[in-house]
């Protein structure tokens, strides 16, 4: 790995993905992982319009390496004990961006 990576890879469990700062601990798939799940940023990144944001939506931020094998969209992804329905998995530098919609609670 490059240096460059090395010091990318740090920062994700240093800073963004640090249980002091950001982070909380989900349970994604029965398992444990350090996590962000945001239910704002998707208005911030449309510049706080509804447009296309139906109840529910929301971003899970994490680590590739801590999550399941990437979905399509309209699969389902079980978060915190409830069923959501992938809309988009983008994945940069090692980060996973799920966008989920409409949990179907179990």
């Amino acid at each position: 790995m490059s240096k460059f990576k090395d010091m990318v890879a740090a920062d994700r469990a240093a800073t963004f993905l640090n249980l002091d700062e950001f982070a909380e601990t989900h349970t994604v798939e029965g398992s444990s992982i350090t996590a962000i799940v945001d239910e704002y940023a998707l208005k911030e990144r449309q510049d706080g319009a509804d447009l296309s944001i139906a109840d529910g939506t929301l971003l899970l931020f994490a680590r590739t390496e801590d999550l399941p094998d990437e979905r399509p969209a309209g699969a389902t992804l079980n978060l915190d004990g409830c069923e959501y329905i992938v809309v988009d998995w983008a994945v940069d530098m090692g980060l996973a961006s799920i966008t989920l919609s409409g949990s179907r609670g179990i």
